[in-house]
C-alpha cells in the first residue's frame, strides 16, 4: 500500500509530519458508545439544497458538523484526488469565525493543497515511526469527495465517507459508514444535521461558527424530556428524622459496628440527643451554625454528626491527615463556629479560638437518660459542609441542604433496595462525599453501617475477614482502591452490590470484577460533591466496550451543553451541567465562585433555572446513557480526589532550586491512575528533598506519586510545553546511584522481587532499593501485600512493609516468621 498513493498536503510534508507527530495516535472521534452497531458497511443518502460551490460547501458542512459532534479532537479529512494522490485537510475550529470567512479559509486551504507537490505515505510512516495500520487509524477517520471530480476511491478504509452527486436539480449527500464504528441511527442524525448546517453556510453572512447550532425539535425533546429520570414529590424530610423514624420502628437493631460494638438505633439517638442537648445548653452550638468534626473512624463521629444536626447546625467533616495549615484554611473559609475533635487531633487545632467538644473524652461522660426534643429544622437548612479542591488548589467548602441529599438517600434506597438486613462497608473517609450517602442512605433504611478500623483500611485481608465477620453485603469504593481490594475478594463472600465512584472507571476493571465475582452486579455512580454526591448512575455489564456513568437520578435534571448554553443531541460531546434537587446552597464564604459555577440560564422551555457547571465533559448515547470524557480544564481526578494540575505546578514552581516543572494525570498498564510530576533542578537539589517541600504545603492526595527530575522540559516547534513528549516518557525510576542491585540469595527473596518488580513496574528491581523510594503509595502498599498472601501463601502485614521497605529485608522478616511457625516457635 505504501507505494500506492502520494499525499498532497498544505505546507508540505514536513508541516504534516510534525503536526503529526504532535497529534500522537489519537482516539478514534466516534465514540464507541452509541450503540446498536452492525457488522456490515452501510449507506445513506440525503438530498441538500442545490448550492454554488458545492465542493467548497460541501467540504466546509462536513468539518463544521465533526467539530460540532466532536470539538475536543482535531479533524482530518481525506479527500481522493483524480491523479491517484490524496488531498488533507486538517483544521481546527475557531467558534468566533464567521460563515463567510470560514468558507474563505477553506476555500484557500482547497487552493494551497492543489499547489502542493506529493508526499509518499511510506515516507510519512517511516518520519513517524508507525506502522501502515497505525498511520491509516492516527491518519484520518473521515473521508470526503465530489462525484464529478472521478476520482479513485481512498487507498485505505476509513469508518465515515461523504460523497456529494451533483445532479441537474439536486445536489446529493451520499453517507457510506463502518457499521463496527457507527450505528445506522447516529449516521442518520448526521445526515439530518448536515443538511442542515450546509443550508445555513450556503447562505455565508455574519453569524459565527459558535453560533451555529445542530439539533432540532425532537433531538431537544429526547435530551430535555424522554432521556430525563421521572420527578416525584418528596416528604419534607432532614436527615435526623429519618433516622429517629428507624430508631422508633426498630430501637434494638444495629445501627453502626465498630470493632466488637454494636450500636443500635435506640442507643444512637440517646446519644445523639445527649450530645445536642449538651452543646445547646452551654451554647456551643447554635441553630445554623457550622461545626467542624476531627476525629478518627469509629461510631463516635457518626454520633457526633447525627447530634450536630439535632442541633439546628452542620456539620464540616475534616481529614486529620491534611497539612495543619489546609485545616486552619478550611476552618477560616466555612467559618466553622466550634470544633468536635478527638485528642489525636487537638495538637492540629490549637490556634483556633472558639469552643471544643472532646468527642472521645466528653462523650461517654454526657447522661444516657431521655433528652430534650432537639431543634425543629426545615429541610431548606445546612445539613453539611464538603471540603473539595478548588481552581488555585485551596479548598473550598461546599454546602448541602437537607432536601439536596435527603433526595439523593432516598433515591440509593430505591435503587438499590435497601432493606433493614443490609450491611454497608464505609470504606470512603468522613471527609470525602461518597461517605455521606454510605452512612445517611444505610441509616435511613434501617441497615447497619460498618466501619473498619483507620490503619486497617487498606489491608485487604483485614477487610475480607471483616466482610465476613459483618456480613457485608454492599459498599462504595473508588476504583483505584477497588483495583488492589479485588484480587482479594471471593465468590463465596456475602456481596450483594459493588459501587464504584470518584474517577474514570475502566473496562479491564469491570472485567476482573465480573471474573472474580461473577454473580454481584457492578454499578458506576456519577455525581460531584455540589449535587448532592450522586447524579447518575450505571449498572455496568460484563462485557461493555465502555464505562457509561449512566442516566440522572430522580428529581435531577442532566444537560449536555454547548459553549453558549445550548442543549447538544446524542452523540455530541459537551459539557455537563447539573440541575434538579440535588443542588448544592454554593460554596461558604466564596460567593463570587458561587456565581461562576451556578449560573442561572434560560433553558428552550423558557424557565429560568439554576445549574451547577460541572467542568466535565460528556455525550448522551442515542438511548439515553451517558458517557464521560474527561475534563474541560486542567482538574483532574484521581483516587476519587479533585486535583488542580495548575496548582501543583505552582507550588512546585515556588521552591527556589525548581527551574521548571510541569504535571500530568498518567495512567499504568494495569490502567491505575497516578499524578505525575516534572522537574528541572538546580544542581545540588534531589527529588526526595523536594518530596518534603511539596508534603507540607499541599493535601496529601496532590502529591506526585511520581517525581521526574529531567534536564529540561521536551518543547515544540510553537514554543510550547510538549505535553506528548511528557506521556511517552517512562515514569518506572531509574535505580538509584548509591544502591548497587542485588541479586536474590533465596528463593523466597526471589519470589518477592517478582511480585515487587510486576507491581512497581521495574523488571531490573534490586533487592536492596528502598520500596518507597519507587513511589510506594498506600494503595501500592496495599495491593502488593495482597499479591503476597494470594500468590505467596505468606502472612504479611502492611506494617511488615513499613518496617523493611526493601525485598532483601522483607524477605528476611518473612522468612524468620515462617521457619518460627514451621518450627513450633515464637514468630516474631
Amino acid at each position: 500500500m505504501a507505494d500506492e498513493f502520494r499525499m498532497t498536503v498544505p505546507n508540505g510534508g514536513e508541516y504534516w509530519s510534525l503536526k503529526l507527530r504532535e497529534m500522537g495516535h489519537s482516539e478514534p472521534i466516534f465514540p464507541a458508545f452509541v450503540g446498536e452497531l452492525g457488522a456490515a458497511r452501510g449507506t445513506l443518502s440525503v438530498s441538500l439544497p442545490s448550492v454554488r460551490e458545492a465542493e467548497l460547501v460541501g467540504l466546509s458542512g462536513l468539518l463544521v458538523l465533526l467539530w460540532k459532534y466532536w470539538p475536543k479532537h482535531q479533524l482530518v479529512v481525506a479527500r481522493p484526488s483524480a491523479d491517484g494522490s490524496v488531498l488533507l485537510h486538517r483544521w481546527i475550529a475557531d467558534g468566533t469565525t464567521t460563515c463567510a470567512a470560514f468558507l474563505e479559509q477553506t476555500r484557500d486551504e482547497l487552493a494551497a493543497c492543489g499547489a502542493q507537490r506529493g508526499y509518499p505515505f511510506e515516507a510519512l510512516c517511516r518520519d513517524l515511526g508507525w506502522s501502515l495500520t497505525e498511520a491509516s487509524r492516527s491518519l484520518c477517520q473521515v473521508g470526503y469527495a465530489l462525484d464529478e471530480e472521478g476520482a479513485a476511491p481512498l487507498p485505505f478504509e476509513v469508518p465515515f465517507f461523504v460523497r456529494l452527486r451533483p445532479t441537474a436539480s439536486a445536489l446529493l449527500a451520499e453517507f457510506t459508514y463502518d457499521g463496527q464504528v457507527l450505528s445506522s441511527r447516529l449516521v442518520a442524525q448526521l445526515a439530518r444535521h448536515y443538511v442542515s448546517l450546509v443550508r445555513t453556510l450556503a447562505q455565508g453572512g455574519a453569524l459565527t461558527l459558535a453560533e451555529l447550532s445542530v439539533g432540532d425539535a425532537t433531538d431537544l425533546e429526547r435530551v430535555l424530556d424522554a432521556f430525563q429520570a421521572k420527578r416525584i414529590e418528596r416528604a419534607r424530610m432532614t436527615l435526623h428524622q429519618l433516622v429517629a423514624h428507624q430508631a422508633a420502628v426498630q430501637p434494638d437493631a444495629t445501627a453502626i459496628i465498630f470493632r466488637k460494638r454494636r450500636t443500635t438505633y435506640g442507643a444512637l439517638v440517646r446519644k445523639a440527643s445527649a450530645m445536642a442537648a449538651y452543646l445547646r445548653q452551654r451554647s456551643i452550638v447554635q441553630p445554623g451554625q457550622l461545626v467542624g468534626i476531627i476525629a478518627g473512624r469509629s461510631e463516635k463521629p457518626i454520633i457526633a454528626m447525627l447530634g450536630v444536626l439535632e442541633c439546628g447546625a452542620a456539620y464540616v467533616p475534616i481529614d486529620a491527615r491534611q497539612p495543619w495549615w489546609v485545616i486552619h484554611q478550611m476552618l477560616q473559609t466555612a467559618g466553622v463556629s466550634a470544633l468536635i475533635v478527638d485528642t489525636d487531633a487537638l495538637a492540629l487545632v490549637q490556634p483556633f479560638e472558639g469552643p471544643l467538644f472532646v468527642l472521645d473524652v466528653e462523650l461517654d461522660a454526657l447522661p444516657s437518660d431521655p433528652q430534650p426534643e432537639g431543634e425543629r429544622v426545615d429541610d431548606t437548612a445546612l445539613a453539611y459542609v464538603i471540603h473539595t479542591s478548588g481552581s488555585s488548589g485551596a479548598p473550598k467548602g461546599v454546602a448541602v441542604e437537607h432536601r439536596a441529599i435527603v433526595n439523593s438517600v432516598l433515591w440509593r434506597i430505591e435503587h438499590y433496595s435497601l432493606v433493614p438486613r443490609d450491611v454497608t462497608l464505609l470504606l470512603p473517609s468522613f471527609a470525602f462525599d461518597s461517605s455521606v450517602l454510605d452512612i445517611w442512605a444505610t441509616l435511613a433504611a434501617g441497615g447497619a453501617v460498618a466501619v473498619p478500623e483507620g490503619d486497617l483500611t487498606l489491608d485487604a485481608k483485614y477487610l475480607t475477614a471483616l466482610i465476613d465477620e459483618v456480613r457485608a453485603s454492599r459498599w462504595t469504593i473508588t476504583p483505584a482502591y477497588y483495583r488492589a481490594l479485588l484480587e482479594a475478594l471471593a465468590p463465596t463472600h456475602p456481596v450483594s452490590s459493588v459501587t464504584v465512584a470518584g474517577e474514570r472507571t475502566s473496562t479491564e476493571l469491570v472485567r476482573q470484577h465480573y471474573a472474580r465475582l461473577p454473580g454481584v452486579p457492578l454499578y458506576n455512580e456519577y455525581g460531584p460533591t455540589e449535587n448532592a454526591v450522586c447524579s447518575t448512575a450505571a449498572r455496568l455489564d460484563p462485557g461493555c466496550d465502555t464505562v457509561p456513568i449512566g442516566r440522572p437520578i430522580t428529581n435531577v435534571q442532566v444537560l449536555i451543553l454547548d459553549g453558549l448554553l445550548r442543549p447538544l443531541p446524542p452523540g455530541a460531546i459537551g459539557e455537563i451541567y447539573l440541575s434538579g434537587a440535588g443542588l448544592a446552597r454554593g460554596y461558604v464564604g466564596q460567593p463570587q465562585l458561587t456565581r461562576e459555577r451556578f449560573p442561572e440560564s434560560a433553558v428552550p422551555t423558557g424557565a429560568l433555572r439554576r445549574f451547577y457547571k460541572t467542568g466535565d465533559l460528556g455525550a448522551w448515547s442515542l438511548d439515553g446513557e451517558l458517557e464521560f470524557f474527561g475534563r474541560a480544564d486542567g482538574q483532574v481526578k484521581i483516587r476519587g480526589y479533585r486535583i488542580e494540575l495548575g496548582h501543583v505546578e505552582q507550588v512546585l514552581k515556588a521552591h527556589p532550586s525548581v527551574r521548571d516543572a510541569a504535571a500530568l494525570r498518567k495512567t499504568w498498564a494495569d490502567g491505575e491512575p497516578y499524578l505525575a510530576a516534572y522537574v528541572v533542578l538546580d544542581r545540588g537539589m534531589d527529588t526526595q528533598s523536594l518530596s518534603v517541600h511539596l508534603s507540607q504545603r499541599m493535601p496529601f492526595y496532590m502529591t506526585p506519586d511520581v517525581l521526574v527530575r529531567l534536564e529540561r522540559l521536551p518543547i515544540n516547534r510553537n514554543g510550547k510545553l510538549d505535553l506528548n513528549q511528557l506521556r511517552n516518557i517512562n515514569d518506572a525510576p531509574p535505580p538509584r546511584l548509591s544502591a548497587v542491585p542485588d541479586l536474590p540469595a533465596a528463593a523466597l527473596e526471589g519470589d518477592l522481587l517478582n511480585v515487587c518488580a510486576e507491581l512497581f513496574k521495574r523488571p531490573d528491581l534490586g533487592s536492596s532499593e528502598d520500596l518507597f523510594d519507587l513511589g510506594a503509595s498506600s494503595l501500592k502498599i496495599m495491593d502488593l501485600v495482597t499479591r503476597i498472601r494470594v500468590r505467596l501463601a505468606l502472612e504479611v502485614g502492611l506494617q511488615d512493609v513499613y518496617t523493611h521497605p526493601t525485598v532483601k529485608g522483607l524477605a528476611a522478616c518473612l522468612g524468620s516468621r515462617e521457619t518460627a511457625r514451621r518450627e513450633g516457635g515464637t514468630v516474631p
